[in-house]
């Protein structure tokens, strides 16, 4: 990349030519106390960043299409891939629980 009066600012090690390439973007954003302590935690399980861990769940977030299922005028919430089914005998021992 040249610039005016011919400096190469590749060669130069110019902090405008190396931002150029960076494939990660830095910003300030405001976080809830909950949420973060959420992403360190699950950052420290899973022995990643909490950025990488947040940029994930941000992804996870964008890419799932808005639910607009209903039933009886409830809305339906979508279960995740990996989640295990919930049996009747969950809901019961879950119920028994808190009478």
């Amino acid at each position: 990349m040249v610039r005016p009066f011919g400096i190469n600012l590749e060669k130069a090690g110019h902090p405008l030519y190396m931002m150029r390439d960076e494939a990660d973007m830095r910003t300030t954003l405001a976080i809830d106390d909950d949420v973060l302590i959420a992403a360190k935690a699950m950052a420290t399980q899973q022995h990643r960043s909490v950025g990488e861990v947040i940029s994930e769940l941000a992804r996870r977030s964008l890419r799932r299409p808005p639910s607009s299922r209903e039933r009886n005028g409830i809305p339906l919430l979508s279960a995740r891939p990996d989640a295990p089914p919930v049996t009747l005998e969950i809901v019961n021992a879950l119920r028994d629980e808190l009478q």
